[in-house]
């Protein structure tokens, strides 16, 4: 699954027998993993202790800290990744999403969100 909606225990109540049938019935047995969203953080997520590792999809420097504040993107994504540490998972962790799309050969400090140069989009 990529970014559901895991802040709600109604998540907790749906994922939890969703992963167990996944586990149950998988021939493979492959891990049970989903993607989680920028606000599924250790603090709000309800539904991380079901996967087997946690998939991460991230943009602290886009969507959080835009422009050119990458001091201030770092700190919180540091912040985040210690919270997750604390939780002591003993899961892996991995980033499939991060930064943001473009068109090649184009690029602006600071950046500007949304807009492009080219005319190919706003």
């Amino acid at each position: 699954m990529n970014e559901p909606s895991t802040t709600t225990e109604a998540a907790n109540e749906y994922f939890g027998p969703l992963f167990e049938a996944a586990h149950k019935y998988g021939p493979q047995q492959r891990p049970r993993i989903f993607a989680l969203i920028m606000y599924s953080t250790p603090d709000a997520c309800k539904s991380y202790h079901h996967a087997d590792s946690l998939c991460m999809n991230r943009y602290y420097g886009w969507y959080v800290k835009g422009e050119s504040d990458f001091e201030g993107a770092e700190r919180l994504f540091r912040d985040e990744m210690d919270a997750w540490v604390e939780l002591d998972l003993n899961k892996p962790m991995i980033f499939t999403e991060y930064g943001t799309d473009n068109y090649i050969g184009e690029s602006k400090l600071p950046s500007v969100m949304g807009q492009s140069n080219t005319g190919m989009g706003t």
